[in-house]
């Protein structure tokens, strides 16, 4: 779960923040937030194959293998990770996402394994101090980011020093519109001069 929020953080920051590409709303971010996820799982795979491990699982001392003791291919890290995210995490659908993974746990410590893991060795290693830290500092980034995109996302378009006065009109008009004010226009003359409402 850590590893779909670090992606989706990095997805939202390059795309919300370093792109500037102004999502019109928080359902937009929303969109790409679930659109990270299907970025997320090539990503994790090549991940899983190339190191043995991701940064969520690094951070919490897991490291995949194969039924060999070797690395992933990438084909089945795919099949894992893909399983993963539609099996385990439940599509991330919110109350589904809750109930896959009660039920991944249950699995777990029932003995009873979970599907994603029938072709591959789960191998955990000491869980160091320094590993914890990054593990929090992780998950707190990844909430970070996701937290400061929806909040850049509400700031106007136009922002800063050197706005023209079209510009601050046109802000003028998102922020009266959007709080259901009854303004038609902003008028402004052909020299750009704020001539009234």
């Amino acid at each position: 779960m850590t590893d779909y929020s670090i992606v989706s953080a990095l997805v939202v920051l390059l795309v919300v923040v370093i792109f500037r590409v102004r999502p019109f709303s928080t359902n937009a971010i929303r969109v790409l937030n679930i659109f990270s996820y299907f970025i997320g799982i090539p990503v994790l795979a090549v991940m899983q194959h190339f190191f043995g491990t991701t940064p969520g699982k690094w951070a919490m001392g897991i490291r995949v293998e194969d039924t060999n003791g070797g690395k992933l291919d990438f084909i089945t890290a795919f099949q894992r990770e893909f399983t993963v995210f539609c099996v385990g995490l439940g599509l991330n659908i919110p109350i589904i996402s809750l109930w896959r993974l009660y039920k991944s746990y249950k699995n777990d410590t029932e003995g009873e394994g979970n599907l994603w893991n029938e072709q591959t060795e789960i191998v955990f290693s000491d869980w160091t101090a320094l590993k914890k830290v990054i593990f929090v500092c992780l998950t707190v980034g990844a909430m970070a980011v996701s937290v400061f995109s929806s909040f850049d996302v509400m700031l106007p378009k136009n922002r800063g020093t050197g706005i023209t006065l079209s510009e601050f009109c046109g802000m003028l008009y998102m922020l009266l519109y959007s709080r259901k004010h009854k303004v038609k226009a902003i008028k402004t003359d052909k020299n750009d001069i704020y001539t009234g409402i």
